[in-house]
């Protein structure tokens, strides 16, 4: 808390936050607040890590979103006998399809107000997107 404090009153530099938790943290209904206050007060760093957590049926934050028009076979830490290479979240997407494109955006409703004023920026990547 000093070193936000010390922030706060114009010292430069950068403070990492890392909430571990577990779907409260995944759905980002603390940490979402929390992040929106954080960039409100210090500047904004950006969305963070982006995961495709509604495409392999599981809680996604409502401040972005990621979708696919193609077929995609996921995986998850939690599957029994789980196979393949996950990321740093326990969950990937593989494209069931030749092809492979998927999209990532801010979503228009965010977590601490009903509305968000940040226009979608749509992105692509190919293969496999593991987070």
């Amino acid at each position: 808390m000093k070193r936000l404090a010390e922030l706060r009153e114009g010292a430069q530099g950068t403070v990492s936050i890392l909430h571990v938790g577990d779907s409260h943290v995944q759905a980002g209904i603390i940490t979402g607040r929390l992040r929106e206050q954080f960039q409100r007060d210090f500047g904004d760093a950006g969305r963070g890590l982006i995961t495709p957590l509604r495409m392999a049926g599981t809680n996604e934050p409502r401040d972005y979103s990621v979708t696919t028009p193609y077929g995609t076979r996921t995986r998850k830490a939690i599957e029994k006998d789980v196979q393949g290479t996950l990321g740093l979240t326990g969950v990937a997407a593989t494209f069931e399809t030749p092809y492979n494109e998927f999209k990532y955006g801010r979503a228009a409703r965010s977590t601490a107000s009903r509305y968000s004023t940040a226009p979608p920026r749509p992105c692509s990547a190919s293969q496999t997107a593991s987070a």
